[in-house]
C-alpha cells in the first residue's frame, strides 16, 4: 500500500514537472476521492486557471496589435490629406478667396475627422479597460423579440434610403438574455451598416435556426468611399465582448466589397415556447 501511494505521488510530481517545463496542454488525471485524488484535481484546476489566463493575455495582446494597426492606418490617411492641404496653403498666395477657403475647409474637416478617431481610440480604451457590468439576463420570446428588434432596424435603413431584403422565419424557441445588451449588439451592426454601406444598395437580413440557438446574418456591399471615413471597428469589438459573455457568439468580415455580420444567439436548452404552440 505504501508503495502504491508513493508511486501515484511520483506520477504526480513527475506530471506537475512536465506541465511546468511547458506541457500546459497535459492534463492531471486523479481517480478515487482520497486526499491524493483531491490534491491532483486542485493542480489540474489550477493548470487550468493559469493557461485560461495565458490565453486572455495573448488575445488582449493581439487585439493590442490589431488596434495599433487599425489606428495607425485610419489616422494616416487624414493626416497626409491635413498636410498636403496645408503645403499648397504655406506655399501659395491665392487671388481667389473662394479657393483659399475651400482648402481651409478641407484642412478643418480633416482635424475633426483625426478629433473622432481620437474620441474612438480613447472609448475603446474605456470599453475594454474595464470589466463589464454584469448581464441580467430574462427569458422572452425569441419570435417577438427579433421581430420588433429586425423590424425597427430594417425600417431604420429604409429611410436612410437603403433596399432591404428582410427574410424571416418561424422562431419557435425561447430566449435567455439581456435584452437592453443585446439591443446595443443590434445597433451597432444596423449602425455600421448605415455608415459605411453603398447609398442605396440591397441589405439583405436573414434569420435562422440551428443547433441550440438562431444565427441572424446581415449582408451588404461596402462603399469605396465612404462619406463617414473608414471604420476602426470598435462597435464591432464591443459585439464581440457582449455576445461572448451571452453565451452567443457574433462574426463578421468584409471580403471583395461585401460586409457580413452573423449574431449567434442562444436559445434556452430542451424548452419550447409553449405559449405560441398553444395558439
Amino acid at each position: 500500500y505504501n508503495q502504491k501511494m508513493v508511486n501515484r505521488i511520483v506520477a504526480l510530481s513527475q506530471t506537475v514537472r512536465r506541465i511546468g517545463n511547458g506541457e500546459a496542454e497535459l492534463s492531471i488525471v486523479s481517480h478515487g476521492q482520497d486526499e491524493i485524488a483531491l490534491l491532483a484535481r486542485e493542480v489540474d484546476t489550477m493548470r487550468r486557471s493559469v493557461l485560461e489566463k495565458s490565453e486572455n493575455e495573448k488575445k488582449a495582446l493581439e487585439a493590442g496589435n490589431e488596434l495599433v494597426a487599425t489606428m495607425s492606418h485610419d489616422i494616416r490617411t487624414p493626416l497626409t490629406a491635413l498636410m498636403g492641404y496645408l503645403d499648397i496653403l504655406l506655399e501659395h498666395r491665392f487671388d481667389d478667396p473662394q479657393l483659399e477657403k475651400k482648402y481651409l475647409e478641407s484642412c478643418r474637416s480633416k482635424a475633426q475627422q483625426l478629433k473622432n478617431l481620437s474620441d474612438r481610440l480613447f472609448h475603446y480604451f474605456l470599453v475594454f479597460g474595464q470589466p463589464m457590468a454584469p448581464l441580467v439576463p430574462e427569458t422572452m420570446d425569441a419570435q417577438l423579440f427579433l421581430s420588433q428588434i429586425l423590424g425597427e432596424q430594417t425600417q431604420y435603413l429604409i429611410e436612410k434610403g437603403f433596399q432591404v431584403q428582410y427574410v424571416p422565419c418561424e422562431l419557435n424557441v425561447l430566449l435567455c438574455l439581456d435584452a437592453h445588451e443585446v439591443c446595443r449588439v443590434f445597433d451597432n451592426v444596423f449602425a455600421n451598416v448605415a455608415r459605411h454601406a453603398e447609398c442605396g444598395c440591397v441589405v439583405s437580413v436573414q434569420t435562422g435556426v440551428f443547433s441550440g440557438g438562431i444565427c441572424v446574418s446581415v449582408e451588404n456591399t461596402v462603399a469605396a468611399h465612404p462619406e463617414n471615413g473608414e471604420s476602426t471597428g470598435f462597435g464591432l469589438k464591443i459585439c464581440e465582448r457582449i455576445m461572448r459573455q451571452s453565451g452567443g457568439s457574433f462574426r463578421y468580415e468584409e471580403k471583395d466589397g461585401l460586409f457580413r455580420a452573423e449574431i449567434c444567439l442562444p436559445t434556452v436548452k430542451e424548452q419550447t415556447n409553449t405559449r405560441r404552440k398553444k395558439k
